[in-house]
């Protein structure tokens, strides 16, 4: 079964073979907290077209022209020079660079 799962971890056989029993126990947790996280969004998306699902079958009156989560197409802004000027002097103050 180990062999097996450092295959679907993606390692290749020869770092799977030298990989120490602390590596080992770190790609498993990480293996865990991935195909939790997947199950979970499953889950979410299983909920949500039930959800589109009961609107269908029960009232389909009340079905939604667009989707629960859509938040509409955002406006791009154009940005000024001066605007733009701005936000690099705070991005690199916030990154740790200098100023001339």
């Amino acid at each position: 079964m180990g062999a097996r799962l450092g295959i679907d971890w993606g390692l290749r056989m020869s770092r799977y073979w030298e990989t120490t029993p602390r590596e080992y126990f770190q790609y498993l947790e990480v293996y865990k907290n991935i195909e939790e996280n997947r199950a979970k969004e499953m889950d979410y998306n299983n909920f949500n077209l039930g959800k589109y699902i009961a609107y269908a079958v029960n009232d389909p009156k009340k079905y939604p022209k667009k989707p629960f989560l859509w938040e509409g197409e955002e406006k791009k802004k154009n940005m000024t020079g001066e605007q733009m000027d701005k936000r690099m002097r705070r991005n690199t103050i916030i990154l740790g660079g200098t100023l001339k």
